[in-house]
This record gives C-alpha cells, structure tokens and sequence, in this order.
C-alpha cells in the first residue's frame, strides 16, 4: 500500500511537472509573441516620430531660409553675417546640430530653390516636399537643372525609399532624363523598389 501511494505519488508528480512545463511552454510562447507585437510598435512609432521630427526640421529650415532670403541680413552685413548667425545659434542651441556656415547657406538655396512653386502646390507643399531626409534635400537642389526635375527625384526617393547613396547613383545615371524612354516590363514584373533600379 505504501509502495502503491508512493508509486501514484510520483506519478502525480510527473504529470504535474509537464503540466507545469506546458503552461511555461503556453506562457513563454504568449510571451514571445506580445514581445514581438511590442517591438513591432515601438520600432512604428520610432518611425512616425523620426518622420515628424523630419517635416518639422525641414520646416525650421525653410523658415530660416526664407528670413536670411527675405530681409537680406545677409547682404546688408556682408559676409561675417553666415559666420555671426551661426555662431549665435550654436551658442544658444549647443545640444542642437545644423547651424553651421555651410547649412545655413544651404537652407537659403532650398528656400530660393522651391519658392516659386510654393504658391503652384498650395496646400500640399509641405506633404510633397518635406519627406525626405535634409541631406537628401541638399543632394537633390544642389545637382537638379530644374525644379521639375528635382520634385521628380523627392517624388521618386518618397516611393521608393532612397538612400542617400541609391538617390546620388539616380542622379549621376541620368535617371531623370531617360525616364520612361526604355521599353521595358519592369514595373510590371519586378517590387516597385526594384523595378526603379533595374
């Protein structure tokens, strides 16, 4: 009888420990799977934070651009005024990157760059031109002959997800001038990204 208690004591205690490993094995899968769906979330708010960071940058700096164009500090203090601005800004916003001398040019030429067709756009300025990274903004109005080729290559890095690298190869191979002049398939049988390059 003891032998019999003890044998259906052990046994009990083998089923109860696999119950115990199952409901770890139930629990760990669970667990695995919200980490998954939390890691999902917070990479796609890191994303949609990064983009709004973006378009408010961009914003800042067609801001500054339009003011430097507009009240011709830049001409009434002749050349130490990029110098003085920039030092100005990085002393008061020393966390904060941007404010050099060359930038600051930069955000002059993006502002004289696009400001004729901000009236065209309306209200769909902002969405159409600030999407894209700033570095490629510089890339795009410092090369394009036009603004129409330039909206053709933020349009086109929007689509597709350029790098600064990939926009730079576009760029030099003449992507804006040969556009649609190659027969081809490649749109219809290749991912979007891909049929770009191809």
């Amino acid at each position: 009888m003891i032998r019999k208690l003890s044998y259906q004591l052990n046994t009990f205690s083998v089923q109860n420990a696999k119950m115990e490993k199952s409901k770890m094995n139930e629990i760990d899968t669970t667990y695995r799977k919200w980490i998954k769906e939390l890691k999902s979330q917070i990479k796609s708010a890191q994303i949609k934070a990064s983009i709004a960071v973006n378009e408010e940058m961009l914003l800042l700096y067609w801001n500054i651009g339009k003011d430097i164009s507009e009240k011709h500090f830049d001409t009434q203090y002749g050349t130490g005024f990029f110098d003085n601005l920039s030092k100005e800004l990085k002393e008061s916003f020393p966390e904060s990157q941007g404010f050099s001398v060359t930038n600051l040019k930069y955000m002059k030429r993006f502002y004289l760059f696009y400001k004729e067709i901000r009236h065209q756009i309306g209200d769909e300025f902002e969405n159409s031109l600030f999407v894209i990274p700033w570095r490629h903004h510089i890339e795009i109005f410092t090369r394009s002959k036009s603004v129409e080729e330039a909206l053709f290559f933020v349009q086109k890095t929007k689509e597709n997800g350029w790098s600064r690298a990939m926009l730079i190869n576009m760029m030099d191979t003449k992507f804006f001038e040969t556009k649609g002049n190659s027969i081809n398939n490649f749109t219809m049988t290749l991912p979007k990204c891909e049929s770009e390059c191809a």
